[in-house]
């Protein structure tokens, strides 16, 4: 069971939870930059730790979020 990608923050917060981290979660992604070369590695890290979860759609894996 591999990954194909991961996800950068919480999926399951609400609209008002969101406004008050997003300005942290972009200073981390500009502190850090692109990660697109890493993707495989992190995702298959992530799953080596536990922290997998299957994608809802289908087709998602192959998907380029952002």
């Amino acid at each position: 069971m591999g990954g194909t990608g991961y996800l950068f923050g919480d999926a399951d917060l609400s609209a008002e939870a969101y406004e008050a981290v997003a300005p942290k979660l972009l200073e981390i992604d500009q502190r850090y930059g692109s990660r697109q070369h890493l993707i495989s590695e992190i995702a298959e890290y992530l799953v080596s730790i536990g922290r997998y979860s299957p994608p809802l759609i289908p087709d998602m894996a192959s998907r380029n979020f952002r």
